[in-house]
């Protein structure tokens, strides 16, 4: 190469590097915000740093602001600077204060405030105030926005997956409702007790007009007389085929495993009709209910006519405790004398008295242990209510050669829905029950004849009482020996004396 060529080289070179030179002092440097430090620059403890394109009036505010020389005074007043709300904002939009000796728990870098008492809030703000650097109480603004943000985004993730499963829940209680409407018929039919309830429900469907039964906690009526015996009829017609859940349901009704499948129901929650391999539809299904099980329970009327005595007791038992604690305010029939009660007005109907009549002979007895108890100082909780469970019973024999009056049953009393349709069932097939006991026939009428004028085929309940008003004959004490006879007095033999 020669000295010309090397000559050219070393000025190609020396061009190239002023073109470098004239290009990075052309380029705009990146602008640095303006910095200050209080109370000096010697010991910094709060620098303020101003935003871009901020004026000079509104630095000059800010420098007045944030100034001080002992922490824990500022140098002025926000009244002396200017207006207080024009101070504020001006504050919080042209710049921002950094604590630099008190840091960020989690990132370690100096916490900002953006106003005074932002600054005291710290409870660094006086002679605390460190000079060497310690953690803050509190995080960062940064960090607690970042925080902010993941829990929010956990938190939608958390609702996706729990609209995932709740989909999945949905799907899944679906397939389990599907499987019930179109289970297999079932081999046999249910013991008379379980038709005659489902019998009741097929009634209740039919005369209502509607597809399925409201979950039974949501009712106000029962179907066999409690709501226990309710869930036990439902659950082993469910799993007989005879009974199929169905919508409307809520997922509450179900109990799912940790996947979303369901595994078990509420009986109590869910609504009720009939399976599809008796129709198509819910109400043929229905309809072929009712016409199936009338024909199989024709051929059970004992049975029938024991369930409704067994009713009846029930509802006898009802009215006496009823009478006791909503009349007399008494306290209800002790539970180791339930059973003697239920029992003692079973065998008054089985003997051939008609429910009203137990019912009159149920009021004469509460009244008549009242009376004791009033005329009785010192007797033991419960007294009065299990000594009208004994009145009942000795009214049985005081009672057989004598008539008894018939009491209209009040609202109070329950009516279980498979009463009323069993009381249907033996009129319209000439059912009678037999006459009650005692040859006067203007007091003893047919018991299921009487029954039948208020029977309901839809039961509901109703808030009126209609308590008779007085006794027929109250079973009393003699005022001079104390031998029990009928109404307020003497005996007879005391009357002879």
């Amino acid at each position: 190469m020669g000295k010309r060529d090397q000559r050219r080289k070393r000025q190609r070179a020396k061009q190239k590097a002023a073109g470098i030179q004239r290009a990075q002092s052309a380029a705009p440097k990146p602008v640095e915000p303006e910095r200050v430090l209080y109370p000096s620059v010697d010991e910094p403890l709060l620098e303020v740093t101003f935003h871009e394109d901020i004026t000079d009036e509104a630095k000059a505010l800010c420098r007045a602001y944030w100034e001080f020389t002992e922490p824990g005074t500022w140098a002025r007043n926000v009244a002396e600077i200017g207006p207080t709300t024009f101070v504020y904002r001006t504050v919080a939009a042209a710049c921002e204060a950094a604590l630099l000796t008190i840091l960020c728990p989690k990132c370690t870098t100096p916490v900002t405030v953006t106003s005074r008492s932002e600054m005291s809030a710290t409870g660094h703000w006086g002679d605390s105030f460190p000079r060497k650097p310690v953690a803050a109480r509190a995080a960062c603004r940064e960090c607690r926005a970042a925080a902010q943000a993941e829990a929010a985004a956990a938190a939608a993730l958390e609702q996706q997956r729990a609209e995932e499963v709740k989909q999945r829940k949905i799907e899944n209680a679906s397939k389990w409702i599907a499987q019930s409407l179109n289970a297999d018929e079932p081999t046999s039919y249910p013991t008379p007790r379980r038709a005659l309830g489902l019998l009741a429900i097929a009634e209740i469907l039919q005369n209502s007009g509607l597809d399925s039964l409201s979950p039974l906690k949501s009712l106000k009526y029962t179907i066999t007389g409690s709501t226990g015996s309710d869930i036990d009829l439902c659950r082993e017609m469910f799993e007989e085929h005879w009974l199929a859940a169905t919508t409307p349901a809520k997922l509450d009704a179900f109990t799912f495993d940790d996947d979303g499948n369901a595994t078990s129901l509420y009986i109590d929650a869910v609504s009720w009709t009939f399976p599809r391999w008796l129709g198509s539809t819910s109400r043929e299904a229905t309809a072929t209910a009712a016409a199936m099980l009338s024909k199989y329970l024709t051929e059970h009327t004992d049975t029938m006519r024991r369930i409704v005595q067994q009713l009846e007791a029930g509802m006898v038992v009802d009215y006496l405790d009823g009478l006791l604690t909503t009349r007399y305010n008494e306290l209800p029939i002790p539970e180791n004398r339930l059973p003697d009660a239920y029992e003692i007005a079973l065998t008054g109907l089985q003997s051939g008295y008609a429910l009203e009549q137990m019912i009159a002979m149920a009021w004469s007895a509460a009244s008549a242990a009242v009376s004791w108890g009033q005329r009785t100082p010192g007797l033991k909780a419960g007294a009065v209510s299990s000594g009208s469970v004994t009145n009942l019973e000795r009214q049985l024999g005081f009672t057989r050669d004598r008539p008894v009056q018939y009491y209209v049953i009040p609202n109070s009393v329950q009516r279980p829905a498979m009463y009323s349709t069993a009381v249907r069932f033996l009129t319209e097939h000439n059912e009678v029950a037999v006459k009650p006991q005692g040859s006067d026939d203007e007091h003893h009428e047919p018991a299921l004849a009487a029954s039948a004028t208020w029977a309901e085929p839809f039961p509901e309940q109703h808030p009126q009482d209609e308590w008779p008003s007085h006794p027929d004959e109250l079973i009393t004490d003699c005022a001079e020996c104390g031998r029990e006879i009928y109404g307020p007095g003497l005996c007879e033999e005391c009357q002879k004396l």
